[in-house]
């Protein structure tokens, strides 16, 4: 069982590295080639996309990584009624930004906020196909694919910006690549089954009450982490500052995502010997194990941070460096966090989730509103780490004491 989470969590975090390599690289061409104020731009553009993806979501992710990996046979109806559900939810956030021409007032162009919906979509089918492929534990099909989705992005993203040298061109090479890994994952996942569709309301609508309070919980993470890039630009009205934020932040995301692979790769063991003698062993190492990991990673940020700004966003992006160490301390408090929260969703406790988040959350966005115009994204960097901070106290509170 060990040596399985090991070799799974091996690949994901394999996979995770030259994948992110390519998107470094990416990125490290687009801030060059396109300019601190364009690259602030196509970072304002995503951080929306990602907030909208929160609104969106209603915790599928975790409940199909959470139920699939105890009964494959609901893979089927989960997934369909699940792209329902999507469906139905980007075309509601359409018609609302339609109704209030909100687009208008986020300075994005009124195609470039369509093409963004229908990315927010094909992106949305692509996660779900992806929760099947970790329920499943195959995690090295997962690494390959994200291997060859990070390289195919940067191809088309490279042509994209070497041609036209504009975000939004940029933004249309996520959505293609998005696109054609939907067609493989789909292929691989389905292939040689007989799918049966017929998926009720009713189905949709369980789904929903199963995994609402995750979702809201992962809006909020999703609003308070869009939040500060947000409020940079309109607070601050500066491109620069919010490319620089938005680099640094870049980094950060990227060890986040190091130790939620960590958690992924335990989830489905757990999940299965959910009251089995060995379940507080394995609890244990988990925990030792995304607290080493953020520890490492805060280390490595720590004496690394100029050096990464400078090569790879160039000197103009400098400035970050601060900015990233100080973001950097804030793992401490996610790796030591981060079991706490899959516990709480592994028992079906997702509320007192969603309580932790929703807390943090308007500490997040309300202490930005008063610190961002005063010590800018300096501040804004320090808001992250007490907004991390109170979370991890909230979310083992309400594991310790509210019999979970």
């Amino acid at each position: 069982m060990t040596k399985k989470i090991i070799n799974n969590a091996s690949w994901l975090i394999a996979g995770e590295a030259i994948s992110g390599f390519f998107i470094f690289i990416l990125n490290l061409i687009a801030a060059r080639m396109l300019g601190i104020d364009e690259f602030g731009k196509f970072s304002y553009a995503i951080s929306v996309i990602f907030l909208l993806g929160a609104l969106v979501d209603f915790g599928l992710v975790q409940i199909f990584i959470r139920d699939l990996s105890r009964d494959s046979k609901l893979e089927e109806k989960y997934f369909f009624s699940s792209i329902y559900i999507r469906i139905f939810a980007v075309f509601a956030l359409m018609g609302i930004f339609l109704v209030f021409e909100h687009f208008k007032s986020s300075g994005i162009p009124f195609y470039l906020f369509l093409i963004l919906l229908v990315y927010l979509l094909i992106n949305s089918i692509n996660e779900l196909l992806r929760a099947i492929l970790k329920a499943r534990e195959w995690m090295k099909a997962e690494a390959v694919l994200k291997i060859f989705e990070r390289f195919i992005l940067l191809v088309f993203g490279c042509l994209a910006i070497t041609i036209w040298r504009k975000y939004d061109f940029l933004i249309l090479a996520y959505l293609a690549t998005s696109l054609l890994l939907v067609v493989i994952l789909y292929r691989k996942i389905f292939s040689g089954r007989k799918i049966k569709k017929s998926v009720t309301i009713s189905d949709s609508t369980r789904l929903i009450k199963r995994g609402w309070a995750i979702g809201l919980g992962g809006a909020f993470v999703t609003i308070y982490a869009s939040a500060d890039l947000i409020l940079i630009k309109n607070i601050l009205n500066s491109d620069s500052l919010t490319a620089i934020y938005a680099a640094s932040y870049k980094f950060l995301s990227l060890a986040i995502t190091l130790i939620s692979l960590i958690s992924i790769a335990y989830m489905p063991q757990l999940a299965k010997m959910k009251d089995n003698k060995k379940y507080t062993r394995l609890i244990r190492n988990y925990l030792l194990s995304t607290f080493f990991a953020s520890l490492l990673l805060f280390s490595a940020i720590l004496f690394f941070s100029s050096f990464i700004m400078n090569i790879i966003y160039g000197n103009s992006y400098i400035a970050g460096a601060n900015v990233l160490i100080i973001l950097a301390i804030s793992l401490l408090f996610i790796g030591a966090r981060e079991p706490f929260t899959y516990l709480l969703i592994l028992h079906d406790r997702q509320k007192y989730y969603m309580a932790s988040v929703l807390s943090a959350a308007i500490f997040n966005i309300v202490t930005n509103i008063y610190v961002i115009p005063s010590f800018g994204i300096i501040g804004a960097a320090w808001v992250t780490v007490g907004s991390e901070a109170l979370l991890l106290i909230l979310t083992m509170y309400f594991y310790f004491l509210k019999e979970v």
